[in-house]
């Protein structure tokens, strides 16, 4: 097994922000092949979805990962 480097004073481990990244550049993948034009809520969803993959990257860059 794969022993993941994390930091226990925040209790996050590199692994799991990796795989919330992932799960939110599928959403983001999913929001883009929707049908028709999008409408102001799913705009402000897929803004939403941008900063919150930014936040993750940036944590996983603090963490020494390589996202």
């Amino acid at each position: 097994y794969e022993i993941y480097q994390c930091d226990w004073s925040s209790d996050v481990c590199s692994s799991d922000l990796e795989v919330e990244l992932r799960m939110v550049r599928e959403e983001l993948a999913n929001s883009m092949v929707a049908c028709g034009a999008p409408s102001a809520e799913d705009w402000v969803h897929y803004r939403e979805l941008r900063e919150r993959e930014k936040k993750i990257k940036a944590e996983l860059m603090s963490a020494g990962g390589n996202n």
